[in-house]
């Protein structure tokens, strides 16, 4: 009894050293890093508080009315002649004219085309096919690998795409605080938090300082205020601008 007691400790201490040791080895991956800062097509996110402008001079004072418009004459309508009614002879003799020409050449342009019908039997083939090749070629799609996209490009597209939806809804909900306002302070604040699969923020910190703590501490908040952000494919760090601006 006291054997198998021994082996049974034996069995679970080596157990619990190989959970120990492999613990690092089983942390989760590490999220994808996503660095809108470097992204030539895409604007970064500004905030801007333009100053009241002062009511100008004479701005309450009513304006005078506008003096009465006169009323234009109205023309009288003129009649116009009416026009004379053509001949109608002459142009029964006109009709007269054309139509026997046309009727004694007729018989003459027939006889061509009943040649050439009975000389090759309907349709030529060469044509047929000439116009059926025409059609096949028309509708077949071009080849070539020029504008082919692989796998790897799409998918980075598309994360990027989808992170840049996250930024754009934290640029929406921030506000330029009061304080800044009235003491004219702007700036630049780089802010790189983690999204995880669930939409939930972690590791939330100021990368770059606009260089006054309350525009940092601003977007830090409206970051925290916005969480949890719609489901993303993957888990990514994300790096984004923020720009306060006073104009």
């Amino acid at each position: 009894m006291i054997k198998w007691t021994g082996l049974s400790l034996a069995l679970h201490l080596s157990a619990v050293g190989l959970l120990i040791a492999a613990g690092p080895h089983l942390q989760q991956p590490k999220p994808v890093m996503i660095d809108l800062t470097l992204a030539p097509s895409l604007r970064p996110g500004m905030v801007t508080a333009a100053p009241k402008a002062a009511p100008a001079a004479g701005a309450g004072l009513p304006k005078p009315a506008p003096p009465p418009k006169k009323a234009a004459p109205v023309p009288m309508p003129q009649q116009k002649p009416l026009p004379a009614p053509a001949p109608q002879q002459s142009s029964a003799v006109a009709q007269e004219r054309t139509a026997a020409p046309q009727s004694a050449a007729a018989p003459q342009s027939r006889q061509p085309a009943a040649a050439q019908t009975g000389a090759h039997g309907g349709t030529s083939p060469s044509t047929g096919e000439s116009a059926g090749k025409k059609t096949v070629a028309a509708s077949s799609p071009p080849s070539g690998g020029g504008g082919a996209v692989t796998e790897a490009k799409a998918q980075q597209r598309y994360i990027n795409a989808h992170f840049t939806y996250i930024r754009d809804l934290i640029i929406q909900h921030l506000a330029y605080p009061q304080l800044a306002r009235r003491r004219g302070w702007s700036g630049r604040v780089v802010l790189a938090f983690v999204v995880a699969e669930d939409g939930s923020v972690r590791s939330i910190h100021v990368k770059e300082s606009s260089g006054h703590t309350l525009l940092d501490n601003s977007a830090v908040e409206t970051v925290k205020s916005v969480a949890p952000f719609p489901k993303p494919p993957v888990a990514a760090e994300i790096t984004m601008p923020v720009v306060f601006r006073l104009y």
